[in-house]
Parts: C-alpha cells; structure tokens; sequence
C-alpha cells in the first residue's frame, strides 16, 4: 500500500501481485462522519520479462529477427543484383554479328528476315534492359537506407523525450510508423539477399541487415550523440531514461512492421528494391498514452491496415534497462501467434529494381540464337557459293583443255 497526501487530496494506492487471472470483489469505504468526494480507479498489468537485476543482463541485446516471418525458411530463393555478365556477353555478341553484317550477300531474305531482328532483339534485350536495371539498383538521391531510416527514428524520438514537450505530440511522434507523420513520404532503398514463398504464391523478402541489429548499440549511440546536444545534467539524465524506453519499443515495433509488410507478389528479378510510400493518419494500435503504428502507406486501406495491427501485435512486449554503471538494455517481447501470410495486405508501395522490359532476359537469348543461326546459315550459304564456283571454273577449264 502507497499512500501520499499532499494536503489537498489523499490518494492511496494498492498493489496486489501474482494474482492468478479471475474475477475479485474489493470492498472499500471513507472515513466516518467526513462526506467528500471518492474516487476509485482500477489497473491490471504484467509483471515485466525482463531482468530485475544486473547480473540478469546480457551484453548485447538484438534485434528478434523473423518474428514477423511467415515464408518457409527451409526453401530460400536467393537474389543477386544485376551483372555486368549478360551485359558484357551481348556487346560482343553484337560486335561479331556486326562484322558478318558489314560482309556482302545476295540473301536479303536471311538478312532482314532473320539477321537484323535478332540484332534488334539483342541491342533491347542485352544491352538496353539490363543497362537500365542497373541505373535501377542505384539509390535514388532522395532514397533513405535502413541504417539511415534507423538514425533518423532514433534522433526523432530523443528529441520528444526532452523535458517539457506535451505529451500528446510524444504520442503522435512515437506512434508514428517508421517515425513518419502524416503526409511524409518514405522513401528507402533495401538490399536483399533471400525470398522466402508464401503458401499463396507471395514472396517475403529477408533484410539481411536486420539478423546482426543490435538495438542497445544504436540506442546507446544516439544517446552519445544526444549529449553533445544536452548541457543540463539533471534534464540529461531524466531525457536519456524515457529515450531508452521509448526507443527500445518504437524501433522494435516499427522494424516488427517493416518485416511484415515486405511480401511482393512476383518471384523477384534482382536483390535491390524500392519503397515510396505516402503516409496518412490512421487507427493506433496499443494504449492511448502508448500508441504504435498511427500512420499507414496509402495505399493500403484502413480495414487492413487494422486488421494487420490485430494480428502482428506483440502480446507483451518488456524493455528494462539497467540502473547500474554499465550501458545495459533488455529488449523482450512475446509475439502474436494469430499472424500469418493472409493478414499481409495485397501488394503496396515496394517495387522490385527492373529493366526496361519484362522478359528482357528472354528477349536477349532469342536475339542472341537468331543471330547465330542467321550467321551460321549465311556461312553455310557462302561455302556452298564458293564450293559452286570453284566447281564451275574446274569444269570449265576442262572444257577448254
């Protein structure tokens, strides 16, 4: 029992623990002969997972990584960026078919019926589409990495945490998806290695970055940088612990998002991959003094998007940080097991770095065997002139003799 009366009003607070989940009855009253107003409130919480002293701790605490996976891991399709080998192939591929052409035939039926498409085929195929690809899998000036996203989310909410700022524009700033308000637009460019197949023949990409992030470490570190930004020592601590807490949940849930929405439609044709997104205010998952997810891309409809939010939220989530002399953080969280592949909506903003056409690729190899074979033909068609010649001159000199 806490009781603390400031003169004014007497407010007595009491705390029950362990008590199996069930219905109670709590009897209570005032004081005889004193008529005033009472009020009483009621709060049900959890104990936290974490540890309750230093020696409970570890020495890096990371990211859960594949805590929003619902791809079948066991039968990864691995991704590479675009070659210069193809590219390389078809250019000298193109010189050679070049040097035939410049030879001179009588067959103009081989030649722009067969030869001159298959050049065009290759030039489109081989060397335009995957020079465009290329410039594709470059970041865009406006583009953002995941690390750059991740140092922006964590400046953001160290400037909230600071004293004084109202708590309704803490809530909207930490609740915001990815750090991003209301009609910001995220741009990010991700690098993936592995596609994981969905039961309904989705993909779901796998951030590499995401499976050695060590949250403590970029927490930590904005927490260093924050103090060359922070001259009050007293204001410094006070900011650093509620920056601690709030950034250990904020991050691991917006990065809880980001894995659950990376699921594109198509097998995908290189590793790099775009996301411009338009955000608007939505439905908040969690408490109203806590809210997690408030804005949404959108392109993905209200009734989605909160129907994602049911599934993908955390049943309990525990941060603790240790009040002990070393930089110690303990990130726990117990996910849903109601999320699966059907509750990621259809797809949105993410685009997969392409060339200037679908099947570029097959376009290049069918220029690249209608080159050859209009080559080999004409080489056969060429001996069998100069075969016919020789044969003619033989004959005739015979003839003569």
């Amino acid at each position: 029992m806490v009781v603390d009366d400031d003169g004014e009003s007497l407010t007595i607070t009491y705390r029950w623990r362990a008590l199996p989940t069930g219905d109670y009855t709590l009897c209570m009253h005032g004081s005889p002969e004193k008529i005033q107003p009472y009020v009483w409130a009621g709060a049900f919480g959890y104990e936290s997972m974490g540890p309750t002293d230093p020696s409970g701790f570890g020495s890096a605490s990371y990211y859960p990584q594949g805590a929003a996976t619902v791809g079948d891991a066991s039968n990864p399709y691995n991704l590479h960026g675009q070659g210069f080998g193809l590219l390389v192939l078809s250019i000298l591929t193109l010189v050679i078919l070049i040097v035939f052409a410049l030879r001179p035939t009588t067959s103009y039926g081989l030649r722009f019926g067969m030869f001159v498409p298959g050049v065009l085929m290759l030039m489109v195929g081989g060397i335009l589409h995957p020079l465009w690809a290329i410039a594709d899998e470059v970041q865009h000036d406006d583009e953002m990495l995941l690390d750059d996203l991740i140092d922006m989310r964590l400046q953001q909410l160290w400037d909230v945490s600071a004293e004084g700022v109202p708590e309704q524009t803490l809530a909207t700033h930490t609740g915001a998806t990815w750090g991003m308000l209301d009609g910001e637009h995220l741009k990010l460019k991700l690098t993936i290695e592995q596609a994981l197949p969905l039961d309904d023949g989705r993909w779901q990409l796998v951030v590499p970055e995401l499976e050695s992030l060590r949250l403590d470490e970029a927490i930590f570190g904005q927490v260093a940088k924050g103090q060359t930004q922070q001259t009050q020592q007293g204001m410094l601590e006070s900011q650093t612990v509620r920056f601690v807490l709030l950034a250990g949940r904020s991050l691991l849930l917006d990065l809880l998002m980001l894995e659950a929405l990376l699921v594109v439609d198509d097998v995908p044709e290189s590793s790099v991959f775009h996301i411009d997104a338009t955000m608007v205010q939505t439905q908040a998952a969690g408490s109203f003094a806590a809210p997690a997810w408030s804005t949404r891309p959108s392109s993905i409809s209200a009734s989605d998007w909160v129907r994602l939010q049911g599934s993908l939220f955390p049943e309990r989530i525990s941060i603790s940080l240790c009040d002990c002399d070393l930089d110690l953080l303990d990130v726990t969280f117990l996910p849903s097991d109601g999320f699966d592949g059907d509750d990621v909506p259809a797809q949105w903003d993410i685009r997969n770095a392409d060339g200037l056409l679908p099947y570029g690729s097959l376009l290049m190899w069918c220029g690249f065997l209608l080159g050859i074979v209009a080559t080999s033909m004409e080489v056969r068609r060429s001996q069998k002139a100069h075969a016919l010649a020789s044969s003619y001159r033989v004959s005739k000199g015979s003839d003569w003799g």
